[in-house]
């Protein structure tokens, strides 16, 4: 299940949004970016940032693939791309 919906992922031309989805890499609009680069969360202006990083560390011991995390934190597929799921 996404932790993410599509428009947080994608900006408004419809188009996955990449650079814009990181606080360290958004110069001048932070207004929709939800992910830091940061080894934890942080918080500017009364807004948490999710740690990229933590978060995958946290999910990745009970997903050995990263299946799952891409589905949940990348949602795979969102850009018209589909990957197949990995073999068990």
């Amino acid at each position: 299940m996404p932790l993410f919906t599509m428009s947080q992922l994608k900006g408004p031309n419809g188009k996955c949004r990449t650079k814009s989805l990181f606080y360290e890499l958004s110069y001048y609009d932070t207004t929709d970016v939800i992910f830091t680069t940061k080894e934890h969360d942080i918080t500017v202006k009364d807004k948490l940032y999710v740690s990229l990083q933590q978060l995958f560390v946290n999910m990745v011991p009970n997903d050995p693939t990263e299946y799952e995390f891409a589905q949940a934190v990348l949602v795979l597929g969102m850009c018209g791309k589909v990957y197949p799921k990995p073999h068990k």
